[in-house]
């Protein structure tokens, strides 16, 4: 059974990850100097651990079970395949039509559909890529684990956060760099398994003081940079990896608080919408920007952030619940014309 905390985790990682959506227009606009780039940065910094996060919570769930290799293909990798091919041709319409002003014809379409099936993603979904070379590689991990001797899996551990965590602060070629950009998530998906089974009070305290230690790094050197930059924010990054890792530990050892009734029933219905509002969030405000219900290229003040993450986060969820709901309705109405 998936423990709360997960779910948890799950959820405040998506509304990261909104926020960091709704800030990343405006926050290439202000200059350097100014006090709003200064509040954004501080934001962003700290909305980075989002992506890892999500990948840490894979871990805790996929390592700790034994999947057939058929069903990691067929239920997991094929599966998210097959949505990226379908949210990214759309996403690629909607882009190109409400962004662009762009007209359509069916050229543009086989180019679109063709793009998606060779995964060049658009906006967010370069995640799911991501999440197929994280499935792709279960088995790998689990060859290691399942020899149950902690010492292999601390040199693991240590072999992967060397070559994708710190070696990319060091070495900048081009395809290094873009091998990392692909593959190097599966250090936070072994992460998360591996702070799950190892947790302890001695490493939390270790994490929290890296951890504010990594966050005024990461913001004094976005700020100091002379141009605007994110690559202090790398998800992959030694700051990034130490901030996520603190959180996710944190929030591990206080699990028993995600466990009461009232919480447990209100993760779990988040957690049937979490990935669909992962998915669709994009839609919704490229829509209430298109509408002008919302403007992330000119706030009245910075607490207008906060109130457009709660707007989309709201509809997505919404939207999620009816499209759940109509969907089941149509496979029961199905069954019965079936039976």
């Amino acid at each position: 059974m998936k423990k709360q905390y997960i779910n948890f985790l799950k959820f405040i990682s998506i509304i990261l990850v909104i926020c960091i959506h709704i800030i990343s227009k405006l926050w290439n606009i202000y200059p350097l100097t100014s006090n709003e780039f200064r509040i954004l940065t501080m934001l962003d910094c700290f909305c980075r651990i989002c992506v890892p996060i999500f990948a840490m919570c894979s871990g805790v769930i996929f390592l700790n079970r034994n999947d057939k290799p058929k069903n990691i293909f067929l239920k997991y990798i094929l599966k998210i395949y097959l949505i990226f091919i379908i949210f990214n041709l759309l996403y690629k319409i909607f882009d190109y039509i409400y962004i662009k002003d762009g007209i359509i014809n069916v050229k543009i379409i086989f180019n679109f559909i063709l793009d998606s099936i060779l995964l060049k993603s658009i906006y967010h979904l370069w995640y799911l890529k991501i999440v197929i070379i994280i499935y792709s590689s279960i088995l790998i991990f689990k060859y290691f684990i399942n020899k149950n001797k902690r010492y292999i899996e601390n040199i693991l551990l240590f072999l992967l956060i060397t070559l994708f965590i710190v070696l990319p602060t060091f070495i900048t070629n081009a395809y290094y760099v873009e091998i990392v950009n692909l593959i190097g998530y599966i250090t936070y998906f072994y992460l998360g398994y591996y702070l799950y089974k190892y947790k302890n009070l001695k490493m939390l305290l270790f994490l929290f003081i890296l951890s504010i230690i990594s966050y005024i790094d990461m913001y004094n050197n976005t700020i100091n940079s002379s141009e605007k930059t994110e690559y202090f924010m790398r998800y992959l990054s030694i700051n990034v990896c130490t901030m996520s890792s603190f959180v996710f530990l944190f929030v591990s050892r206080i699990e028993n608080v995600f466990e009461k009734d009232k919480i447990k029933k209100i993760l779990n219905f988040e957690s049937k919408h979490n990935f669909n509002i992962y998915l669709i969030h994009g839609f919704v405000i490229g829509g209430l920007q298109y509408i002008k219900l919302i403007d992330i290229y000119n706030y009245k003040n910075i607490y207008c952030i906060f109130v457009y993450v709660i707007i989309t986060y709201i509809i997505c969820l919404i939207v999620s619940v009816v499209a759940v709901k109509t969907l089941n309705i149509l496979n029961r109405k199905c069954k019965l014309i079936k039976e």
